[in-house]
């Protein structure tokens, strides 16, 4: 995929998708790991099903790209000396108040460059969402993985897994 498909892809169906769910989409300006690429690979002739991944992570695990927030729409960009911020307090709940204060209990979507497959015409997101107020930290929260293939008319369709 190219630069221009990827951000239009992110912009029209993945972001739009988010907001459904959460109206404030604050979103990280790191990329996360992509997605394993055999969870839309084919190996000879035979399509591997689209069967969900372990979901549990412990924390976000990053790449050393970073997203370019002028190319993403409706979104607040998040950066990590902003974030790190949260932590400082040695008091748990004046982070928590902190946090609500500002964002509203919204959570930062910490999301992967799409991987795609060209043979199928299907890609696969990984979106992290959270946030420091959760208990434990970031310990233990789950990822999503969203998947879309692109149809006869070139439009993107979220496929279910």
């Amino acid at each position: 995929m190219t630069e221009t498909e990827i951000y239009s892809l992110m912009n029209h169906y993945f972001i739009k998708e988010l907001k459904r769910k959460d109206s404030l989409l604050l979103f990280s300006n790191r990329q996360l790991i992509s997605p394993d690429e055999n969870l839309i690979a084919i190996h000879n002739d035979l399509e591997i099903p689209l069967t969900r991944q372990n979901t549990y992570a412990y924390f976000p695990v990053y790449t050393k790209n970073n997203w370019d927030m002028s190319k993403l729409h409706g979104v607040r960009a998040i950066y990590p000396d902003e974030y790190m911020t949260y932590f400082e307090d040695d008091n748990r709940h004046d982070s928590t108040k902190k946090w609500d204060s500002i964002y509203d209990s919204h959570y930062i979507h910490n999301v992967s460059k799409p991987i795609y497959n060209p043979a199928n015409k299907k890609v696969v997101i990984k979106d992290f969402p959270y946030k420091p107020t959760l208990p434990g930290c970031i310990v233990g929260e789950q990822y999503e993985l969203y998947y879309y293939q692109k149809t006869e008319n070139n439009v993107w369709k979220r496929i279910e897994n």
